[in-house]
C-alpha cells in the first residue's frame, strides 16, 4: 500500500562506520590517538561508530562515547597465523571475516581499514568486498618501508589491492599520495593527522628564546640524536636550553646527557597536558626528522604528527628536516621562517636567529596553520565529507560533516 501523498520523506540517518585499522582509538601513541579523535568527532555528529580492536578482549574506554567495539572472532579450527607462512594471514583473514558478518548487524555503509597491520587490513578489504560497502584506506606511512625483504613483495601486493579497492586513499603527504596513485588509487587525498581540540584562553605572546626553552616532543631513536645534539649545541649562543619529552628517555639521557643545558624527561599524561605545558613553560618547540632518508626511508614520505599537534600551542615552531624528506620539502615550498635543511652552523644559527630576534614572525606562522590547514574541525569535516560522497546515491542520508 503506497504511503498517504502528505506522509513526510524518510528521516535522513547518519551512516555506519566500522573503524578496521588494527589499532585500537586511545589516548597515547599517535596514529591510535588520530582515530580516537576521529571517532569522538563522528559519535559528536551521531554517526553510529563500530571499531575492530586487535585486543582478544575489547577495553571498555570507548563504551562512554557510545561506540561499539568487537574483536576479531577466534574458533579453535582457525589457521594460526605464522610470519614464515605468507599464506596463513590471509586464510585466517577469510575465516575470522567470515565469522565477524553475523555480528555486524545491521551492517556498516562504509568500512574504513589502514595500512600497517596485515590481518585486519585483510579482514577489512574482504567485508567491504562481500558486504559491497565503500572502503577507504587511511595511509600514514609507507608500510614496505618497514618491512623485511621477505615480506616487501607480499605487503606491496596487498596495498595495492587496498588502493584500487578504495574509494578514497587518505594520506598525510603528497609523497606519500603519489605513491598510493602509483599503485592503482583513483582517489588520494590530503588529511593531515588531526590534532587535538584548541587549547582555550588566548596564545602565549611570542617570546624570544633568549633565556627560554625549546622543547622537542616525541619518540626518540638513534637517528635523532646527532640531530638534537646540533641544536642543543647552539642553543647557548642564545642562553637557551632544550627540554627532551619523550617515551625513550633513559635513551635520550644517554646520548644527550653529557650536553649542557639539556633536560630529559618522560612523556606527559596526556597531549593535551604536553600542549599546555608548552604554552606555559617554553618558548619554542622543535619538530626534528632523521637527516639520512637512505637510512631512515619512512621520512620520504611520512608527515610528523606532532608538528600538527604543536602548531595549536600558539609558539613558534622550529623545523630541522632534509630537503628530501616530507616535512622537509613542505617547509621549503612554504618558505617556513625557523626552518633549517642541514645541520650545518649557519643554517641552524639562521634559524634560531629568528627565533631569537623575531619570534612574532614564526609564531604568526604556525597560528595561520592552526586557525586553516591544520584545525582539528577542518580536518574531520574532510574526512566526513569524502566519507559521505563514496556512499551510493540511494543511501537515505545527508551529508555530514562538510567543512
Amino acid at each position: 500500500m503506497p504511503p498517504p501523498a502528505n506522509a513526510a520523506p524518510p528521516l535522513p540517518r547518519p551512516p555506519r562506520l566500522l573503524i578496521a585499522c588494527g589499532l585500537t582509538p586511545a589516548r597515547g601513541q599517535a596514529s591510535a590517538q588520530v582515530l580516537l579523535r576521529h571517532a569522538e568527532r563522528f559519535r559528536a555528529e551521531n554517526w553510529p561508530v563500530t571499531v575492530l580492536c586487535p585486543e582478544p578482549a575489547p577495553p571498555n574506554h570507548l563504551a562512554p562515547l557510545g561506540v561499539r567495539t568487537l574483536s576479531l572472532p577466534r574458533r579453535f579450527w582457525h589457521p594460526p597465523v605464522r610470519s614464515y607462512l605468507p599464506g596463513s594471514t590471509a586464510l585466517r583473514a577469510f575465516a575470522s571475516a567470515a565469522n565477524l558478518k553475523p555480528l555486524l548487524s545491521p551492517p556498516p555503509d562504509i568500512i574504513v581499514g589502514a595500512s600497517g597491520q596485515e590481518l585486519h587490513l585483510r579482514v577489512a578489504l574482504g567485508l567491504a568486498r562481500t558486504l559491497d560497502k565503500p572502503f577507504h584506506l587511511l595511509m600514514h606511512d609507507w608500510w614496505p618501508d618497514f618491512s623485511g625483504p621477505r615480506e616487501h613483495a607480499r605487503l606491496l601486493r596487498l596495498l595495492r589491492a587496498a588502493c584500487v579497492r578504495s574509494a578514497t586513499v587518505w594520506t598525510v603527504s603528497p609523497e606519500l599520495a603519489a605513491a598510493a596513485r602509483a599503485c592503482g588509487a583513483s582517489r588520494a587525498e590530503l588529511l593531515p593527522p588531526i590534532g587535538g581540540d584548541t587549547p582555550s584562553g588566548p596564545p602565549p605572546a611570542p617570546a624570544s628564546i633568549r633565556g627560554g626553552c625549546v622543547a622537542f616532543f616525541g619518540s626518540f631513536g638513534a637517528a635523532h640524536a646527532p640531530v638534537l645534539a646540533a641544536v642543543a649545541r647552539h642553543l647557548p649562543t642564545f642562553r637557551a636550553r632544550l627540554l627532551v619529552v619523550t617515551r625513550q628517555h633513559a635513551e635520550a639521557r644517554v646520548a644527550l646527557g653529557t650536553l649542557p643545558g639539556v633536560e630529559v624527561r618522560p612523556p606527559f599524561e596526556t597531549a593535551a597536558a604536553a600542549v599546555e605545558h608548552a604554552r606555559t613553560r617554553c618558548s619554542a618547540v622543535l619538530v626534528a626528522s632523521p637527516m639520512d632518508a637512505d637510512a631512515e626511508p619512512w621520512i620520504r614520505r611520512s608527515f610528523p604528527s606532532k608538528f600538527v599537534e604543536f602548531v595549536h600551542t600558539g609558539l613558534p615552531v622550529l623545523l630541522v628536516a632534509p630537503p628530501e624528506s616530507s616535512l622537509g620539502a613542505w617547509a621549503a615550498a612554504r618558505r617556513w621562517p625557523s626552518f633549517s635543511a642541514t645541520l650545518g652552523d649557519t643554517d641552524l644559527l639562521d634559524a634560531l636567529t629568528v627565533l631569537a630576534n623575531f619570534p612574532q614572525i614564526a609564531a604568526a606562522a604556525a597560528a595561520r596553520l592552526a586557525d586553516g590547514d591544520f584545525h582539528p574541525a577542518r580536518i574531520h569535516g574532510r574526512f566526513a565529507a569524502g566519507l559521505s560522497d563514496s556512499l551510493p546515491s540511494s543511501f537515505p542520508s545527508i551529508p555530514f560533516g562538510r567543512p
